[in-house]
């Protein structure tokens, strides 16, 4: 045995503590996002939840994504995420106890094999769903203990035929340099943290030693967590910022006193308990010297790392795509803005922006409605910036593997997305007909404009206020009657028009500017009504009312 077995361990541990980890996401990763979701709602408890789930899932840059994309959506606040984060950084001892309890002390192989051979062969046959996930999970454990039996005897074999006097000689500086390169070479701290028990399992490092290893191989994975965040949301940044002082405050408060701490743990008698004792202790120290101060240290974040102003939709600037369940929730609040777009730029059409009336007299009422469909123009510019962007952060969340259901939500919210803009596009292209019918004379149909203003002012106050907060069976049966409400106000109107065309005096083409309008109006006011089925309703509803109402 020799390094090269040492090595091959490490690389089996790595890649079993993957596997492991995908398993675990499969099997428990929506069981925890809810346990975050509920519970994480103060610094302390995110401290409880941060710590638990990365216990059980076994990777802090797991708990940390989902945590992330908690707070961009609004589930948790950034007091609360810093909790998380420092719950996180305690959660990764489990691994070290796990080891330092069971791991150099029972042959390893014979268990190992059988996981894999179970794991691997099952994974591969069984289908898609909780069992291949459960055999993934299996396999992964495997993995992970037969990379750590191929390390400790890798280890001890190396040891044996190794000039360890080098080692002697280097600091607890030195050694905590040494801890945050290996991290930031192999990205993984828990990594680290299997070298260091293995090398003072082997005799390679004394206790003080493999203490410094450990201290810097925490500060090296918040520097791999800041790498990540490069190009991420402003929240990403943001903890990851946290992640970063959270990490390199506690190692300058504790690496002074490495010498002292380690001298008083060697009284445990069993070193790599002790060592696993001083993992634990460090995190600690640092949850102690964050988390009360968690409501300041979120107000200074919050100063840095802004949303780009220059892109319409909030939500997903704050989420990254990487967790698809908030990741679509992101979409679904941004859909909100693209309704209330839509209807701001229908409100301007009509002179409604602002809520004041037009001019008095047909001329001036005109002149107003002119210049308020010049403001449309903002609203709709806006809306197909906000579509160009839920389209693309679609894109990006539709790269991951998905689940059945987020694919339909995802193709819900697009869907919706673009009948919110065809409802403020019927209205721009109206504005050829308007000029028309002011050059005609506006005052033969004035009360029939003023009608379908009144009208649309009633419509666009229930889209933006009332139908977006009703629960989903009062939705659907407010729809349905808004769908019957809008098809018999429009029909009237164009029946009477049509009747009473000669005592109008309109012309064929002025005839046909006027029922334009009315087309365009009811076509806006069907599709804002379809984008709002298609972002608060079930698939198959909002697939019935369009079946229902065309």
């Amino acid at each position: 045995m020799d390094f090269w077995q040492l090595a091959a361990g490490l690389g089996l541990f790595l890649f079993g503590m993957g596997t492991l980890e995908q398993g675990l996401r499969e099997l428990l990763a929506g069981s925890l996002r809810e346990l975050v979701r509920r519970k994480a709602r103060t610094p302390l408890r995110g401290l409880a939840i941060g710590a638990v789930a990365t216990a059980i899932l076994q990777s802090s840059t797991l708990v940390m994504v989902l945590t992330l994309a908690f707070v961009g959506i609004g589930v948790i606040d950034l007091r609360s995420a810093i909790g998380v984060v420092a719950g996180a950084n305690i959660g990764t001892s489990a691994t070290g106890w796990l080891v330092a309890l069971v791991g150099f002390k029972l042959d390893l192989a014979g268990a190992a094999y059988g996981l894999i051979a179970i794991g691997g062969i099952g994974a591969v046959l069984a289908p898609a769903g909780p069992l291949r996930a459960a055999l993934r999970l299996a396999l992964g454990i495997g993995l992970l203990l037969l990379g750590l039996e191929w390390m400790k005897d890798g280890v001890e074999a190396w040891a044996a035929a190794f000039d360890v006097s080098p080692f002697a000689g280097l600091g607890v500086l030195a050694m905590a340099g040494i801890g945050l390169g290996l991290t930031a070479v192999i990205q993984s701290s828990s990594g680290t943290m299997m070298i260091a028990l293995a090398a003072l399992h082997g005799g390679v490092l004394d206790l003080e030693a493999a203490a410094a290893l450990v201290v810097g191989a925490n500060i090296g994975t918040a520097v791999t967590t800041s790498i990540a965040a490069i190009g991420g949301t402003p929240d990403k940044k943001r903890a990851a910022a946290f992640h970063v002082a959270f990490n390199a405050v506690t190692a300058l408060v504790v690496l002074p006193f490495v010498g002292v701490l380690t001298g008083t743990l060697r009284a445990i008698g069993d070193p790599l308990i002790a060592l696993t004792t001083f993992h634990t202790l460090f995190n600690v120290v640092g949850a102690a010297l964050f988390v009360p101060f968690a409501g300041r240290i979120a107000t200074r974040l919050g100063r840095h790392f802004e949303t780009r102003p220059e892109l319409v939709g909030d939500a997903i600037q704050r989420v990254a795509p990487e967790e698809p369940s908030a990741g679509v929730e992101a979409m679904g609040q941004d859909l909100g803005l693209a309704v209330a777009l839509a209807a701001r730029a229908n409100r301007a059409a009509f002179g409604l922006a602002d809520g004041t009336q037009p001019a008095n007299g047909d001329a001036g009422r005109f002149a107003r409605l002119r210049q308020a469909l010049a403001a449309t123009e903002p609203a709709y510019a806006r809306l197909k910036r906000l579509e160009g962007e839920l389209i693309d952060y679609a894109a990006r969340l539709q790269k991951r593997p998905l689940d059945e259901g987020h694919t339909r939500r995802i193709d819900d919210l697009l869907e919706a997305t673009r009948r919110a803009v065809l409802a403020a596009k019927a209205m721009k292209d109206v504005a050829a007909n308007w000029q028309d019918l002011g050059q005609r004379g506006l005052a033969r149909v004035a009360p029939l404009l003023e009608a379908v203003r009144a009208e649309s002012a009633a419509f666009l106050d229930d889209a933006e206020a009332v139908l977006p907060n009703l629960d989903e069976a009062t939705l659907a049966e407010e729809i349905a009657r808004r769908h019957e409400r809008v098809r018999a106000f429009f029909d009237g109107l164009m029946r009477d028009l049509y009747r009473d065309a000669a005592e109008t005096g309109l012309d064929g083409e002025a005839l046909s500017s006027l029922l334009n309008v009315l087309r365009e109006t009811r076509r806006s006011q069907k599709s804002l009504l379809r984008a709002i089925a298609r972002w608060r309703l079930p698939h198959e509803q909002a697939a019935l009312l369009e079946q229902a109402y065309g």
